[in-house]
């Protein structure tokens, strides 16, 4: 195993072209490895890191954690290359679009504060937000996911639910998908988008087919939305 920080890992990411990986932790730093060495570089953080995320294209690398702000990096030489603020809660999680023109952050609510999660979507390039959206039940987000096509966002929240949304018109789709009976942890979709995969802390895998007629939520296999 790897050994260079100090604290818990909490979280890790490839770059786009394989070569380095990223690791967060609650430590306050996130190393750089280079996986043809296994050497690794330390960028220190602000606060503990919970999330990193690689834009498509690898020249920048978003990293949020315990403040409400994501903090881009330049994908080389890890300098500093903006700060998106404005969240509400700890910043959790982080999913780039397939194009690499959207990021999406999902929060939670502080330590001793009341419950309350939402997702909200970025700029990078202008490092302006979106929009930010409230979720059902004021549950926090722990992950959230862009399916292949970039049409749609899976956002995991405290209760078990998934919930999707339209990257465009950011209209939620369908009902929440009761996928867990506890936290929503991580979320993935295969790479043909027929199938999405979440894990959480009551120690269950989910396999959701997308393609089924049944479910509250259909996409069809060219990408196109149905919601039921």
């Amino acid at each position: 195993p790897l050994t260079a920080h100090s604290g818990l890992v909490t979280c890790v990411a490839f770059s786009p072209d394989g070569k380095k990986l990223a690791s967060g932790s609650d430590d306050k730093t996130v190393r750089i490895w280079d996986l043809s060495t296994w050497q690794s570089r330390e960028v220190p953080q602000p606060a503990e890191v919970w999330s990193v995320a690689w834009s498509p294209d690898g020249k920048t690398l978003a990293v949020a954690g315990a403040g409400s702000n994501v903090r881009l990096l330049d994908g080389e030489s890890f300098t500093r290359l903006d700060v998106l603020e404005g969240e509400n809660g700890f910043v959790r999680t982080l999913a780039w679009s397939p194009d690499g023109r959207t990021l999406v952050s999902g929060s939670a609510s502080k330590e001793g504060e009341p419950s309350y999660g939402d997702v909200t979507f970025w700029d990078p390039a202008s490092s302006k937000m979106i929009q930010r959206l409230d979720l059902e039940n004021n549950q926090p987000v722990r992950t959230v996911a862009f399916n292949p096509s970039g049409r749609v966002v899976a956002i995991g929240q405290d209760n078990g639910n998934i919930t999707f949304v339209d990257s465009s018109s950011k209209q939620f789709l369908g009902n929440p998908i009761k996928a867990h009976n506890h936290r929503v942890m991580s979320i993935v979709f295969s790479p043909d988008g027929r199938y999405m995969i979440s894990g959480s802390i009551d120690k269950t895998i989910a396999l959701l087919d997308l393609f089924a007629p049944t479910r509250s939520i259909t996409i069809s296999p060219t990408g196109e939305l149905l919601a039921s």
